[in-house]
């Protein structure tokens, strides 16, 4: 019999030696390892599953519990999540490859397309058909997407056409939308559910009114091959588009206009594009085997590719909640990643927060991390005030007015909010107006004028005594306002965007 200290020091050597279990209690034993490396961190490969033929497509149901993946041997599996067990599977169509799945955003329904040309409707949780068959395409399914609501259903063909279908009667809805000049490859609706996008096999994107059908915008062009996959950002505002020209490219939904320059590097065929839930991760799977993560406020890698599979990656899809990704591939297997593995580490005690002095006297301000703010004697150390509190969302930036009587905090609920350092309470009401996180704030010399700026793209002025927005929004950034300041005089103030563009502004006409 082994006591318990016995079973924990057996356990050390497969233990990764970068993870708080054995920096707790690696120093408590002798570890000697006879053959090969210990492990820095645990695999963020939580499983992987044989399919039995090539992965075309992988899809999260909305609850998190269940992964379908659609193969070329025309099956659809339904596998559970958490263990990876197998637990349903539907031999669909026949032999004939399934190349799209869906689940309807409320759970109750999975859509399967294929090259049988049939959409086909199933009950999730007993695998039975829902109704006939959705009929209509000459080519085959390749793509289909529900809405929001789950009230539509889109499919895309190798007939060139998108359809439109009411989700609950399996009725086609209007004419096709025609525009593609080749195979649909991707379709994607909006958050709101009032466009739908389509990629091609033509190079382009199209961007349709859903409820009319309409192109809302030229197709959007940039991409030199076909562009396999389109997704939109959680707020909307984006659509990203991967394409076998080996690039991600990134669209302003509201303009129709490219954003930024074409993310590469990743090599080969970007076959899948998705974004987390929370929009902070975009992942992308290429035919080089390998699935990257961007981060979406810098555009950079978050470190090395995952690796693991051996054929090409022809899709990926997040976990609702958004810790884990799943990933199909040619090589017959679906994979599940933690990405909390991946992520860079940092550390809630060190975290970098706003930080200012008063211009006036010793005092600090803080973000205590908890959406509050603390006043601190900078010769003391000690806090000397009651923690300013009323944000609804992380503080993103604080600073002091010229004359140290005010100070001004700004956060991602899109509201800024002015204090009284010696009466330690809110001077009058919030600044509300922007419909974005407030990444900037910035008081004119004079303290009479503060400036925000926000992710919204746009730029207000505020009267500081009265709290009162100073004439329209000032727009012409196509990103986040990043960073704000005023000259000297005031006279003029400039703002940085992340669209890499720097304006300069005329403070009086601005608030005029």
């Amino acid at each position: 019999m082994f006591g318990a200290p016995q079973i924990y020091c057996s356990a050390l050597p497969h233990c990764p030696v970068g993870t708080k279990l054995f920096e707790y209690y690696g120093n408590l034993s002798t570890i000697r390892l006879l053959h090969g490396p210990q492990p820095v961190t645990w695999s963020s490969n939580l499983w992987t599953r044989s399919v039995g033929s090539g992965v075309v497509v992988v899809a999260f149901s909305p609850t998190g519990k269940f992964i379908a993946t659609g193969s070329n041997d025309g099956g659809t599996q339904l596998w559970a999540a958490q263990t990876g067990a197998p637990l349903i599977e539907i031999a669909v169509h026949q032999s004939r490859r399934t190349l799209s799945v869906a689940f309807s955003p409320d759970g109750k329904i999975l859509a399967t397309g294929s090259l049988d040309r049939m959409v086909r409707l199933w009950d999730p949780e007993t695998g039975v058909s829902l109704r006939e068959p959705l009929s209509g395409h000459k080519g085959s399914i390749t793509s289909i997407a529900f809405s929001p609501n789950s009230k539509l259903l889109a499919s895309g063909s190798s007939d060139k056409d998108v359809r439109l279908w009411d989700a609950q009667t399996g009725v086609a809805l209007g004419e096709p939308l025609l525009g593609h000049r080749a195979v649909i490859q991707s379709l994607a609706f909006s958050p709101d559910g009032k466009t739908l996008a389509s990629s091609s096999n033509d190079q382009t994107i199209q961007i349709w009114d859903a409820s009319t059908g309409a192109k809302m915008f030229d197709p959007l062009a940039g991409h030199t091959n076909m562009v396999r996959s389109v997704a939109f950002s959680p707020d909307g505002k984006l659509l990203a588009s991967g394409s076998d020209d080996g690039t991600i490219r990134l669209w302003d939904t509201q303009a129709g206009t490219a954003v930024g320059e074409p993310l590469t590097g990743q090599g080969g065929w970007v076959s899948s594009v998705a974004f987390s839930p929370d929009g902070t991760i975009l992942a992308s799977g290429c035919s080089h085997e390998t699935i990257q993560l961007w981060n979406t406020q810098t555009w950079t890698r978050f470190g090395e590719p995952l690796t693991g599979h051996n054929g090409w990656v022809r899709s990926v899809s997040f976990s609702p909640d958004g810790k884990f990704l799943a990933s199909g591939a040619f090589d017959n297997t679906v994979r599940l990643w933690d990405i909390q593995t991946v992520l860079p580490r940092v550390d809630s005690a060190t975290q970098a927060r706003p930080l200012a002095f008063s211009p006036i006297a010793r005092i600090l301000a803080s973000d205590a991390g908890n959406d509050t703010i603390r006043i601190w004697d900078t010769r003391t150390g000690e806090e000397i005030a009651t923690p300013l509190t009323g944000h609804k969302a992380k503080i993103s930036c604080i600073t002091f007015s010229p004359d140290g009587r005010l100070l001004a905090s700004a956060s991602c609920d899109g509201v800024t909010q002015l204090w009284d350092i010696q009466t330690e309470v809110a001077f009058r009401g919030p600044l509300k107006g922007h419909n974005d996180c407030v990444h900037c704030i910035a008081f004119s010399p004079n303290g009479r004028i503060l400036a925000s700026g926000s992710a919204d793209r746009d730029i207000r002025l505020w009267d500081v005594r009265t709290t009162a927005a100073l004439g329209e929004p000032l727009r012409g950034h196509t990103s986040s306002v990043l960073s704000i300041t005023f000259s000297l005089d005031g006279k003029t103030f400039a703002s940085m965007s992340d669209d890499g563009a720097i304006r300069l502004w005329d403070t009086d006409t601005a608030g005029s």
